[in-house]
C-alpha cells in the first residue's frame, strides 16, 4: 500500500531536539497537512514578515523549514513510500 509520510523535525542551536511522523492515505493530504501546520506554528510564535526570511510552502512543496529567532528551526519533509499489508488484515484501498 502506498503511504505519504510528513516527518516534522524540531531543532534549536545545538542540534535535534525531537522529531514526529505521520501517515496519510493521500499525498494531498500530507502536503495540505505541512502547510497547515507550517502557519499554525509560525502564528504560534508570533513571528512576522518581513523582514523575517520564512516563506510558507505551498501545496505542491515536499519540504519546507521555519527558522526561529532563537536560531533553531522546524523541518517539515513529506516522503512517499510503500507499506507492506499483512495477509488477513483490512486494506485500506480495497
Amino acid at each position: 500500500m502506498r503511504v505519504w509520510v510528513l516527518e516534522k523535525i524540531w531543532l534549536n542551536q545545538y542540534g535535534y531536539v525531537r522529531s514526529a511522523c505521520y501517515t496519510f492515505l493521500h499525498g494531498d493530504h500530507a502536503h495540505s497537512a505541512m502547510v497547515d501546520d507550517f502557519k499554525e506554528e509560525y502564528i504560534e510564535r508570533d513571528l512576522h514578515s518581513p523582514p523575517d526570511e520564512n516563506t510558507t510552502p505551498f501545496d505542491t512543496d515536499d519540504d519546507a523549514i521555519l527558522v526561529l529567532p532563537d536560531g533553531g528551526c522546524i523541518v517539515w519533509s513529506v516522503h512517499e513510500t510503500e507499506t507492506e499489508v499483512k495477509q488477513g488484515e483490512d486494506n485500506a484501498e480495497d
